[in-house]
């Protein structure tokens, strides 16, 4: 008997419910995949970093995102303007790009001279301020960078750097267990996001019963992710414009790939809305995926089998695909939060590897995360430029 990767039950709490093939209006079944661009592979046994030398969606990108400006001035000197560092609030690069910003400081005395220190052994910067250099992984890092002036006085920024995975469609996070050990447990809350009242042209190039196909946007966790053999359990929120009306059609669901998603039955969600999604092995093949609206009580979980590798924790913002192919991200008005991020106390205990995800479409970055915050064990995702 071939393998079904279905869910064989999908119930409200104290009621068990049938999950008909899911109906998505004029828009038709979005897929929540797998992400379309992914250079960065792991080893089996060690989960260790490979060369970043295949193929990057933005080859071309030297100028960093989530930028907003900060200055540390020195103190005052009589008849000498403090010296202030103008610098990013912090620095976000995608993995295997060139990166080049050139920093610039105000006031001092005479010719400056700039150093870093405390830096990735990959970011540089030259006497005149230019930083400079190719990250070779990914991950978050801080670097100190100094300006000095010909009287000796100095000025220092201490600058957070995050290196990106790139990909065509995810962005947000990806847990790698350091050993080896598959996942048996994730979950996350995020809060649903309110799309902006005004959306590009773009999102009206392709239309389906007022539907958008070629904008939309969904917040899910899942595990399984990257295995590269399209298989992955995980479950979230999807929102698609409707042009005709202006508003937002707002669906959560759940998705088994290969098998197609499934929209949530007796569940209506909200901007704003307070979501818990869980994934849990049961036992063997048998998984256990909940999805819970805490602002509202509301939740649905359902059984079925996954026959992946378990290999990642998954937590995202996606662009998903429709039947018009790969969309844009949504605008959205405000940062994705998610939050109460958990896996498996196994691996999470030996200390699993999080890497941030960015999503490059065309050239550019679309949304991106911000660090990773271990005050409320969760992330912000931004879109375009938004700072974090």
């Amino acid at each position: 008997m071939a393998r079904s990767s279905s869910f064989r039950r999908l119930a409200t709490v104290g009621v068990v419910a049938a999950l008909a093939v899911a109906y998505w209006g004029g828009a038709g079944s979005p897929t929540f995949s797998s992400q379309t661009s992914r250079p960065h592979t792991f080893a089996t046994s060690q989960k260790s970093a490979e060369s970043t030398s295949s193929t990057n969606p933005v080859a071309n990108l030297t100028q960093p995102y989530n930028q907003s400006s900060q200055a540390t001035p020195t103190s005052s000197v009589v008849g000498v303007a403090p010296l202030v560092i103008q610098a990013p609030k912090s620095l976000g690069v995608i993995e295997g790009t060139q990166v080049q910003l050139q920093l610039s400081a105000t006031g001092g005395d005479g010719p400056l001279q700039w150093s870093i220190s405390s830096n990735p052994s990959w970011l540089q910067i030259t006497p005149s301020g230019l930083l400079y250099g190719i990250p070779t992984s990914p991950g978050n890092g801080r670097a100190t960078i100094t300006v000095t002036d010909a009287a000796g006085r100095s000025s220092q920024v201490t600058l957070p750097v995050s290196v990106d995975v790139p990909s065509g469609n995810w962005s947000g996070y990806v847990d790698y267990s350091p050993n080896g050990v598959p996942f048996t447990q994730a979950s996350a809350q995020f809060v649903v996001p309110t799309l902006s009242s005004s959306l590009p042209q773009s999102c009206a190039s392709v239309v389906s019963g007022g539907m958008s196909l070629s904008c939309s946007l969904a917040e899910w966790v899942g595990i399984g992710g990257t295995s590269g053999n399209n298989t992955l359990i995980q479950a979230g929120v999807y929102e698609i414009p409707d042009l005709a009306t202006g508003s937002v059609k707002i669906v959560p669901w759940v998705e088994n790939l290969p098998s197609p998603s499934q929209p949530v039955p007796n569940m209506s969600v909200a901007p704003g809305n307070d979501m818990k999604v869980s994934v849990d092995q049961v036992a063997g093949t048998e998984w256990k995926v909940t999805v819970e609206d805490l602002t509202t009580g509301q939740s649905v979980s359902g059984v079925g089998n996954y026959y992946g590798s378990g290999d990642s924790a998954d937590f995202i913002v996606e662009a998903p695909t429709t039947a018009a192919g790969q969309t844009a991200p949504t605008p959205f008005s405000s940062p994705i939060k998610f939050f109460n991020v958990k896996v498996s106390s196994s691996i999470q205990s030996a200390g699993q590897v999080m890497l941030p995800t960015a999503m490059v479409q065309s050239g550019n970055v679309a949304t991106y995360p911000g660090r990773f915050h271990s005050s409320y064990s969760g992330f912000k995702v931004y879109y375009d430029d938004q700072q974090g």
